[in-house]
């Protein structure tokens, strides 16, 4: 065997060594679950389709009191959601 392919055997094998104990550490790690974005924990949750507000925090975005939003499966007649242009989260730059 050529000095090339001896070193390239060399470095071969001490490439699989190096991979076979990264991937033994790898696979001995446990698996994080992931988040749960539906706990009550978060302050993105929704209260009848509203925002709820983050306390200290200023209130979230709601729709406008004069149109209401009235969703589809309803005896009214659907509308769309309309934003609330007196909500101090507005910049004027929006």
């Amino acid at each position: 065997m050529d000095s090339f392919g001896a070193s390239f055997l060399k470095g071969n094998i001490a490439a699989r060594i190096i991979t076979a104990a990264l991937t033994g550490q790898v696979s001995a790690q446990q698996s994080a679950s992931p988040p749960d974005f539906s706990s009550s924990q978060y302050g993105w949750l929704t209260f009848n389709g509203e925002f709820m507000a983050v306390p200290g925090g200023t209130r979230p975005m709601r729709n406008d009191p004069a149109h209401p939003f009235v969703p589809n499966g309803t005896d009214k007649q659907p509308t769309y959601r309309i934003a609330d242009l007196t909500n101090p989260n507005l910049q004027p730059w929006v």
